[in-house]
């Protein structure tokens, strides 16, 4: 499965086997390049999706995320052990840091970028995720919408402190405008933090994942999304009114639209 990265304003993919229906689509926005990158890999029975929004001047944020997709791909292995599955995952993670992280410019100095990854592995009925940066994966079952991923950036970790009593209201306002900043990412120069969950979730019937990157939640809350994926259960509609609801806040607010990439997974 080819790696989608593209100049062009939009990408729009569907695919399907036994087990889930699959809707991605990709915004360039109002920037000057597309620095998300996705693809998916599947067999009957199995599948694989990943994103990663890259960061970077010029093209080197493109080229991060290019790099951890091409990556994740290229390793994922259909049909490994169920309980090898979290490993698996960790280690082709853990490659694509070390290949973002190995990139050069053009004089051969290393190159200033880095990546968000999301990925959502489907086993039969089974999900295992991991995460790092601030991407989000979401699941939908009946009225319960639930962020499986935490944000890794300086936000989460204010939120943290001031519930543990360790900073003011204060001292957390004052901070918080360095909330964005993100603690783990790929390309860092030590190891990344990896959110993962090490026991697989059972999905059910009509469940509906969400993977994002920031360039959607930024625009929508939780609820405006669940909103439109309680109302639209064809997956290709919901993911089409998200991009347009997206792109009228944007008008709305008369902000640069960043990229925006999201994937829409229903369970068979």
């Amino acid at each position: 499965m080819p790696t989608h990265l593209t100049s062009n304003k939009a990408i729009y993919e569907e695919k399907s086997n036994n087990i889930f229906d699959l809707a991605v689509i990709s915004i360039v926005g109002d920037r000057d390049n597309q620095q998300d990158s996705f693809s998916y890999i599947l067999n009957e029975n199995e599948g694989a999706v990943i994103i990663c929004d890259g960061m970077g001047g010029f093209d080197s944020g493109e080229e991060a995320s290019r790099t951890a997709v091409e990556r994740f791909i290229s390793e994922y292995r259909f049909n490994v052990d169920i309980f090898q599955t979290v490993q698996q995952l960790k280690r082709i993670t853990l490659s694509a840091n070390d290949d973002v992280g190995s990139l050069k410019a053009d004089d051969g100095e290393p190159l200033s970028a880095g990546s968000t990854l999301i990925a959502a592995v489907i086993k039969m009925n089974k999900l295992y995720w991991n995460s790092v940066g601030d991407s989000r994966i979401y699941l939908l079952r009946n009225n319960e919408f639930v962020q499986l991923t935490i944000d890794q950036n300086y936000q989460t970790v204010l939120i943290e402190k001031k519930k543990a009593g360790l900073i003011s209201d204060e001292e957390f306002e004052k901070e918080s405008w360095n909330g964005d900043a993100l603690i783990s990412y790929l390309g860092m120069n030590t190891e990344p933090l990896i959110d993962y969950n090490e026991t697989p979730i059972t999905l059910e019937s009509k469940d509906l994942l969400i993977m994002m990157t920031d360039g959607l939640y930024k625009l929508l809350s939780d609820d405006e999304i669940m909103t439109v994926m309680k109302k639209h259960s064809d997956i290709n509609e919901a993911i089409c009114l998200l991009e347009l609801n997206a792109q009228r806040r944007a008008q709305e607010k008369n902000i640069i639209r960043d990229n925006m990439t999201v994937a829409l997974i229903r369970i068979k």
